[in-house]
């Protein structure tokens, strides 16, 4: 069985935040996040607010580009 330092549960907007925000505070500990989603929303409206993206599945982005970007298993 492998062991991580921090385990997070879900990919969604928070939980992307969440793998990332330990990665900054925490640069050597090891981090898994449990996830059923393979692409995540960008979780910033912005896009929205001035309708430069038209539809929510043109907001998404693979979680692994994320995940693989900051090391995070």
């Amino acid at each position: 069985m492998q062991k991580f330092d921090i385990i997070i549960i879900g990919a969604s907007a928070a939980g992307v935040t969440a793998a990332t925000t330990a990665r900054c505070h925490y640069p050597n500990k090891s981090i898994a996040v449990i996830r059923k989603e393979k692409q995540v929303q960008i979780p910033c409206g912005i896009p929205y607010a001035f309708g430069i993206v038209g539809t929510p599945e043109k907001n998404l982005i693979p979680a692994n580009d994320i995940f693989d970007k900051n090391d995070i298993m």
